[in-house]
C-alpha cells in the first residue's frame, strides 16, 4: 500500500532526534498505524450547480501529526499578519474602529476573491521560500528552520490519496484537508500582499484585510485609482488571480454587509441567496433549553452585526419572521428579542472578542451523548455512577 512507502521516509524524523535538532519526544509525531489518504466532495449549496470542494482526509496519514505540530509553529505568525482577519467579530471591531483618511475624496469598498483553488496554486518552491521567511523571524531559532522546512516538504510532497479504488498524487500545493493547509496558504498570501504594498507606488487603500483567500476594503480616492491598485493585486503573482468588486454601495464578507457612511463603514447582517433559514425546528427532540436559546442568539447576532440602531429593528422584525415560521412561540420570540435589545453593541463586541481570546480548555472531559426527554435526569445518575473522586465520599452521598 502506498502508506507504507510513505511511511518509511518519516524517518527524516529520526534523523533529526539523532543531531539533536528535535527532542526526543518528536517520536509522537509518528503515526504508528497511517492509512492512505481518501478523497471526496463536498457540495457548495451556495453555488449555482453546485460544484464540488475537492477535500483528502489526512486522518492517520503518515504525516497527520507533522501537518498538527507545524499548525501550531506557524500560528502565532498567521495571526501577526496586517491584514489577518480571524472571524466575523474581529472584522467587526476593526470596522468599528476604521476611518476614512480623507473626508473630501470619495468613499468606497471592495472585495476580491480568489479565482482558483488557493491551496492548489500555491507552488512548493515559493510556499517553501515564504514559510522559512517566518520562520527566520523567530526570537529563539529552535527547531531549526531547516529542520521544520524539511517537514513542510514531507507534508506537501507525501500526498497520495485513494479514489474510488485508483491511488493519485498531488503534484502541487498543499490538500485541502491538511491540517497545515490554512495557516500555509494564509502566510503565502500575506507575504504576497506584504510585497504588493510595499512596491506599489500609486494611491492605496485606507484599508486592506483578508480572510482566507476573500479580500475586502476601503478607500478614499476616485474608483479609477482603486481600480488601478486591484488591477496591479490582481496580477502581481501569476498563481493569484483575482476577481474584485468596487461599490459606494455595499458588499458583503462573511455574513456581514459593509457599506460606507460619512467617515466610517457602516455594518449590516449578509444572508447567502441559498440561505433557508433553516433554524432548529421548535417540535424537534431537544433539550428546552437549546431550543430557547434560539431566538436571543439569534438576536444577539443581529444586534452584534448591525452598526445601525434602525437597521437592527428592520433585521429583527425579519428574524421574528423566520422564527415563527419554524414553530417557536411568539412569546419566546418577544422575550429573547428584548433581551438581546438590553445589551449594547459595543459591550458585545467585547465580550465575544474576550471570550475568543480567553478560550482555552477547561480541566474536564466532556460526557457526550443522545438526548431523550428519558434522559433529563441524566447528569445526576451519571454523577453518581462515576463520582469525583477529589470531591471525597460525602459529596457522593449527598448527591
Amino acid at each position: 500500500m502506498p502508506h507504507k512507502a510513505l511511511n518509511k521516509r518519516s524517518s527524516h524524523l529520526f534523523t533529526a532526534i539523532g543531531k539533536n535538532q528535535l527532542p526526543l519526544s518528536a517520536t509522537n509525531l509518528i503515526v504508528e498505524h497511517p492509512r492512505t489518504s481518501k478523497f471526496y466532495l463536498l457540495p457548495k449549496m451556495h453555488k449555482p450547480g453546485n460544484p464540488g470542494r475537492p477535500i483528502v482526509s489526512a486522518c492517520s496519514c503518515p504525516t497527520e501529526l507533522l501537518a498538527l505540530y507545524l499548525d501550531h509553529i506557524t500560528a502565532p505568525f498567521v495571526r501577526s499578519l496586517d491584514s489577518y482577519v480571524k472571524d466575523t467579530t474581529h472584522m467587526l471591531n476593526i470596522l468599528d474602529s476604521f476611518r476614512f483618511r480623507d473626508v473630501d475624496a470619495q468613499r468606497l469598498i471592495f472585495t476580491m476573491d480568489c479565482i482558483k483553488s488557493l491551496y492548489t496554486v500555491i507552488p512548493n518552491d515559493g510556499g517553501l521560500c515564504t514559510l522559512q521567511y517566518y520562520l527566520d523571524k523567530r526570537e529563539i531559532l529552535e527547531p531549526p528552520t531547516d529542520t521544520l522546512l524539511r517537514m513542510a516538504e514531507l507534508v506537501l510532497t507525501l500526498n497520495t490519496f485513494e479514489f474510488s479504488g485508483e491511488y493519485y498524487k498531488q503534484t502541487g500545493g498543499v490538500t485541502m484537508g491538511s491540517r497545515l493547509g490554512p495557516n500555509y496558504a494564509c502566510l503565502f498570501v500575506g507575504h504576497e500582499e506584504e510585497r504588493i504594498l510595499s512596491s506599489y507606488t500609486g494611491i492605496k487603500p485606507d484599508l486592506y484585510k483578508q480572510y482566507m483567500d476573500d479580500v475586502a476594503g476601503a478607500a478614499s480616492c476616485s474608483e479609477e485609482d482603486l481600480r488601478q491598485f486591484l488591477e496591479f493585486a490582481s496580477s502581481f503573482h501569476p498563481n493569484l488571480e483575482y476577481t474584485w468588486s468596487v461599490s459606494t454601495d455595499k458588499l458583503p464578507l462573511l455574513d456581514i454587509y459593509m457599506k460606507p457612511q460619512a467617515n466610517r463603514i457602516a455594518t449590516s447582517i449578509y444572508y447567502k441567496a441559498t440561505d433557508s433559514h433553516s433554524y432548529l425546528n421548535f417540535s424537534s427532540s431537544h433539550p428546552y433549553s437549546c431550543k430557547s436559546s434560539i431566538p436571543y442568539s439569534q438576536f444577539l447576532r443581529l444586534r452584534k452585526i448591525c452598526s445601525d440602531d434602525a437597521n437592527f429593528d428592520i433585521e429583527a422584525a425579519k428574524m421574528e419572521t423566520f422564527l415563527a415560521a419554524r414553530g417557536y412561540p411568539n412569546d419566546l420570540i418577544r422575550r429573547g428579542r428584548e433581551r438581546a435589545s438590553t445589551k449594547s453593541r459595543a459591550e458585545i463586541l467585547k465580550s465575544d472578542a474576550a471570550n475568543t481570546a480567553n478560550n482555552i480548555a477547561k480541566d474536564r472531559i466532556p460526557f457526550v451523548t443522545t438526548f431523550h426527554p428519558s434522559k433529563l435526569n441524566c447528569r445526576e445518575n451519571n454523577l453518581e455512577e462515576f463520582p469525583d473522586p477529589s470531591r471525597g465520599q460525602q459529596d457522593k452521598q449527598d448527591l
